[in-house]
């Protein structure tokens, strides 16, 4: 069985705003489910064996990953 790559993110702690999503600037297309409470899990497709950057902004700021 082969599942998608996904991480979760937990804005639950951060008030209301905007959250953006963005692997390798864009390129590489995600889907963002909502889960409830704040949270969120963000699936990618792979295209090419390279490094993954995801990049997280809440209110136009970078969030740091874990």
């Amino acid at each position: 069985m082969f599942s998608l790559p996904s991480r979760l993110v937990d804005a639950s702690k951060a008030g209301e705003g905007q959250l953006e999503i963005s692997i390798n600037d864009g390129d590489v297309p995600n889907a963002v489910q909502v889960l409830g409470g704040g949270k969120c899990l963000v699936t990618y497709t792979p295209e090419q064996a390279i490094t993954h950057e995801i990049e997280v902004t809440f209110n136009g700021e970078q969030v740091k990953g874990k």
